[in-house]
């Protein structure tokens, strides 16, 4: 009896957590229809973007001219060379390690990962309990990062925001390219367990299989990893920006606007 009260309450906090998802999608959806839907114009891009980002802070509103953007293409190039390279991974353990797949960065994105497995599991869908792992430590930042660009003076952030999506991109792809190789040691769900190279077949094997697109493993790594890239270009191109925002003078009669 004991133990089964044990086991049952082991899903509080994966209910709460549930509670608090609905909540929050409950109130986006919410001041979505009222500040977008219920406009004068209605709901076009603009009114969405606006609604998005309404201090314009995200990259489409960045400082671009000529040499920074030729100069980001070339860092851009210069990332891929170094990090995506032919091999990403041998002897059961990534071949370096380096500012994209390093310890700081690692836990937060294992901690991530792991909790998304157990709590998704609940639903009881084998493919997406497999595969919101992944999906989840991507889209864990990124949902920060848009959450930032509510807040007036993010731009702050935007470089750490952009550099831990950077992380989880890479980290992904390497995953997602061992799919079939299984060069990876890897560690259960239940953050105890650990397997040795080539003992079990990691998560992106279980989500690429069903879809017929296991043969494109490497090729799916290698996206994310180049995307991983971008993002560090980003992140490093963001603090250029941010100085660039700091030499404005400031514009007395705007800031009064928007107060």
């Amino acid at each position: 009896m004991f133990f089964n009260l044990v086991y049952y309450f082991t899903f509080v906090p994966k209910i709460i957590v549930g509670l608090v998802l609905v909540y929050i999608i409950f109130k986006v959806i919410h001041s979505f229809y009222y500040n977008v839907v219920l406009t004068e114009e209605g709901l076009t891009l603009k009114n969405i973007y606006n609604f998005i980002d309404p201090y314009k802070q995200s990259v489409f509103y960045y400082e671009y001219n000529f040499v920074l953007v030729f100069l980001l293409l070339c860092l851009i190039v210069f990332l891929c060379y170094i990090y995506v390279p032919p091999e990403m991974i041998e002897d059961g353990k990534y071949v370096k390690d380096s500012i994209l797949s390093n310890s700081f960065t690692y836990l937060p994105n294992y901690l991530v990962h792991e909790f998304s497995h157990r709590f998704w599991a609940i639903i009881g869908w084998d493919w997406w309990t497999w595969a919101c792992g992944s999906f989840v430590e991507i889209l864990f930042p990124c949902f920060i990062y848009l959450f930032s660009l509510q807040l007036k003076g993010t731009t702050l952030f935007t470089p750490f925001l952009f550099y831990w999506i950077a992380t989880t991109l890479y980290d992904t792809g390497i995953y997602a390219s061992d799919a079939v190789a299984s060069k990876l040691a890897l560690t259960s769900s239940d953050m105890v367990s650990n397997f040795n190279t080539g003992e079990v077949k990691g998560d992106w094997y279980y989500i690429l299989k069903p879809l017929g697109l296991l043969d494109y493993a490497e090729e799916i790594g290698f996206m994310l990893e180049i995307l991983a890239c971008i993002m560090l270009a980003f992140a490093i191109y963001s603090i250029i920006n941010y100085f660039i925002c700091l030499s404005k003078p400031l514009n007395l009669e705007e800031e009064k606007f928007n107060k």
